[in-house]
């Protein structure tokens, strides 16, 4: 089974699982258990990963950052146990879904018979890493199964683009407890909002105007796991 495929349907389990708890914690046990305990697994989906999202590479450089990824491919693939392998197609056996990393596959692909997918796979990733990404703020009035949609992708893409050790630490922190969790969401709220107090106090008016928008925002944030590992995040860096 191509690796892309695997990826495909952990997506799919952690993400049609975050909306129930207890099924969340136990997908996210099988996640540690199957891919963070397994550094050569880790690396390989955050290389995935990496394709797949990643933007704004600089076109002098972006054929040889491809270049270097199937290199680092090559050299993780030959290093999985095959056994390590088995029990995380065990824990995706059975799982429906469409191959979200298709040209990805195809461009790690040796197949003499794929040369031609794989020049076109490269083809459309080199132009993916290379595109430049406009935010735009605008307001649109949704159905709310639309928004929930919206809302899951959103948290799927904002662990998509942590670094490999944050996006292990937030996985595993997302399957804690929940009531220690919500007690401690008061105490690290609390402590940010007195940290930026501080700050702006001898600071420049139009710092002053970034931190009170930052006040506001988590003044009127309602605790959920998402929002407390934000907030500790932010609290350990001021």
């Amino acid at each position: 089974m191509k690796f892309g495929i695997i990826k495909s349907k952990i997506d799919k389990i952690l993400l049609e699982s975050f909306s129930n708890k207890n099924e969340f914690k136990s997908e996210l046990k099988n996640f540690q258990n199957t891919i963070l305990e397994n550094k050569n697994l880790t690396r390989l989906f955050w290389i995935y990963d990496e394709l797949k999202n990643k933007s704004d590479v600089d076109s002098t450089i972006v054929n040889e950052y491809v270049n270097e990824t199937i290199n680092q491919y090559k050299n993780i693939v030959s290093k999985i146990n095959s056994k390590k392998l088995k029990k995380l197609q065990l824990w995706v056996e059975g799982v429906e879904v469409e191959n979200e990393y298709t040209d990805i596959d195809n461009l790690f692909s040796d197949s003499v018979l794929t040369i031609e997918q794989k020049i076109n796979s490269r083809k459309k990733i080199t132009e993916s890493l290379k595109r430049k990404v406009k935010q735009e703020k605008e307001s649109i009035n949704l159905p709310i199964s639309t928004m929930v949609n919206i809302a899951n992708k959103t948290i799927k893409n904002y662990v998509q683009q942590l670094d490999e050790n944050t996006k292990g630490k937030l996985l595993r922190f997302l399957s804690s407890d929940i009531s220690e969790m919500e007690s401690k969401y008061k105490v690290v709220k609390e402590s940010v909002l007195n940290k930026l107090t501080n700050i702006k106090e001898n600071s420049e008016k139009e710092v002053v105007d970034k931190i009170n928008e930052t006040i506001l925002k988590i003044t009127n944030e309602k605790f959920d796991k998402l929002n407390l590992f934000r907030l500790e995040e932010l609290d350990s860096s001021i």
